[in-house]
C-alpha cells in the first residue's frame, strides 16, 4: 500500500510550509530594506525581465497538473500528495510573480505586461511550452501523474531552481534569487520522493506497470529534453555566463537517474 514517506498532515504541511516561508519572507524583507535591486546590475536585471520573469506562465502548468492529478487520483493518500504538491507549485508561481513586482517597482525596464508576449515569442521558451500545454490535455490520470512528476518535473524543476535561479543568479552577484529557489528545490525533492514510492508501489503490485510507465517517458521524454535544450540557450544571454553544455549535462543525468530509480520497484532507501 502507498503511503508518503514524508507522512505528511494537512496541520505538518502547514507548521513546515511556515517555517520555509519566513527563510523566504526574510530575504525578500533584505531586498526592500536594502537597496539590493540597486545593486543588481542593468545587464543582470534586463536577463531577468526577458528571461526569469516570463516563466511564471509555462511553471503555472505543473500547479494546473497536480491539481488534476488530485481531482482524479484514485485514492485519498496519493490526493493528498498531489493536493499539497499543487499548492507547492502555486508557492513557487508565487514567489516569481513577487520577485518580478519588485523588480518593476524599482527598475524603470522592467515591464509585467510584456512578459506573456515574451513566453509566447521566444523561440527558446516555445518547446517548453509545448511540452507543457500537451501535458495539459493528458486525461488518464496514471499518465498525467507520469508526464507531470516523472517526465516534466525533474528536468524543468533543476532547470529552474538549480541552474538559471541558483548558480547562474549566484555568478551574476544575486544571492538571494538562490536561496529564494533553494527553498523552493526542496519543495521538489519531496515530490520526487512520493512520486518514486507511488511507483514502487504499483510496480510491487503488478510488474506489467514497469512497462506501461515506461511507455509514458520513452513517449514525452523527447518534447522534454527538447524544452531543456531550448531554455539551456538562454544561458548565453546572461552578463555573467555558464557553460551551457554541462548544465545540459547535469540536468538531464540527474533527470535520468530519477527515472532509473522510479522504475525500480525494488529500490532501497
Amino acid at each position: 500500500m502507498f503511503a508518503d514517506p514524508r507522512r505528511t498532515t494537512y496541520r505538518g504541511y502547514n507548521e513546515l510550509q511556515d517555517r520555509k516561508e519566513d527563510v523566504v519572507d526574510g530575504p525578500l524583507r533584505e531586498i526592500d530594506e536594502t537597496h539590493y535591486d540597486a545593486r543588481l546590475s542593468d545587464e543582470w536585471v534586463d536577463f531577468l525581465h526577458r528571461w526569469y520573469a516570463p516563466l511564471r506562465f509555462p511553471i503555472h502548468g505543473p500547479q494546473m497538473l497536480a491539481a488534476y492529478v488530485a481531482q482524479v487520483a484514485p485514492a485519498s493518500r496519493i490526493t493528498n500528495c498531489a493536493a499539497f504538491q499543487t499548492v507547492d507549485e502555486m508557492r513557487r508561481l508565487q514567489r516569481i510573480t513577487y520577485r518580478t513586482a519588485q523588480l518593476a517597482a524599482r527598475r524603470p525596464n522592467v515591464d509585467g505586461a510584456v512578459h506573456r508576449q515574451f513566453r509566447e515569442e521566444a523561440p527558446a521558451l516555445q518547446p517548453l511550452r509545448e511540452l507543457i500545454e500537451r501535458a495539459l490535455v493528458t486525461w488518464d490520470w496514471g499518465e498525467a501523474f507520469v508526464v507531470t512528476n516523472v517526465v516534466v518535473k525533474p528536468l524543468i524543476d533543476r532547470l529552474v531552481n538549480q541552474e538559471l535561479a541558483g548558480a547562474l543568479a549566484a555568478a551574476n552577484g544575486d544571492p538571494i534569487l538562490q536561496s529564494i529557489h533553494f527553498s523552493l528545490d526542496e519543495d521538489a525533492q519531496w515530490h520526487r520522493a512520493w512520486s518514486a514510492e507511488l511507483l514502487h508501489t504499483a510496480i510491487r503490485d503488478r510488474r506489467v506497470n514497469r512497462d506501461l510507465v515506461q511507455g509514458w517517458v520513452d513517449a514525452r521524454l523527447p518534447l522534454a529534453l527538447a524544452a531543456v535544450d531550448a531554455l539551456v540557450t538562454v544561458i548565453d544571454r546572461a552578463p555573467v555566463r555558464l557553460d551551457g553544455s554541462p548544465v545540459r549535462a547535469r540536468v538531464t543525468e540527474a533527470a535520468h537517474a530519477d527515472v532509473v530509480a522510479f522504475l525500480d520497484a525494488f529500490a532501497g532507501p
